[in-house]
């Protein structure tokens, strides 16, 4: 009797922390307009910042496979690859990755919400893999920098699945 009331309580307990997960937004944020749109060509720089805008509050609530879509799919992604260019030849990278993506985050907090997940890297390791015979080596390229940001941040392996090379390379 005692191990059937281990066996119930244990049940229970998994139900309901299965239940209570912050993560409820299952599906990628829906961007309403993106570069090449009639409509997007037409905005200023100002415009298009605030037309892709996501709630933070909204991508806390995401999954970690549905926050990396939302932060792949971001209309200004492109950003992130000038940002960290911009910085020059540093020899400190954690430095010259924080400097660019706290700039970034100023716009768009996806990438520091990913970086706080302990399933960051794999959620994005996963995403690249799925979607490896789709992406451009530019999009291979902006989660390279995203994902070397998160390993040299954290100091994680920074070994890259081969996902992320392009065919060429």
């Amino acid at each position: 009797m005692k191990k059937l009331l281990a066996i119930l309580a244990l049940a229970s307990f998994v139900l309901v922390s299965c239940g209570n997960s912050p993560y409820s937004v299952k599906k990628a944020y829906s961007y309403s307009v993106y570069p090449g749109m009639e409509e997007w060509d037409k905005m200023t720089e100002e415009e298009k910042k605030e037309s892709c805008k996501v709630p933070e509050e909204l991508m806390v609530k995401m999954t970690t496979p549905a926050l990396v879509e939302t932060i792949m799919n971001y209309p200004l992604l492109g950003r992130v690859g000038v940002l960290v260019g911009s910085q020059g030849l540093e020899e400190n990278m954690e430095k010259k990755y924080n400097v660019a993506f706290q700039e970034f985050s100023s716009e768009f907090a996806g990438v520091k919400l990913l970086k706080e997940r302990d399933d960051g890297i794999s959620a994005l390791d996963s995403y690249v893999e799925s979607k490896k015979k789709i992406l451009t080596g530019e999009q291979k390229n902006l989660a390279r920098l995203i994902r070397n940001y998160i390993t040299i941040t954290k100091d994680l392996d920074p070994a890259l699945p081969d996902a992320y090379m392009s065919p060429t390379e």
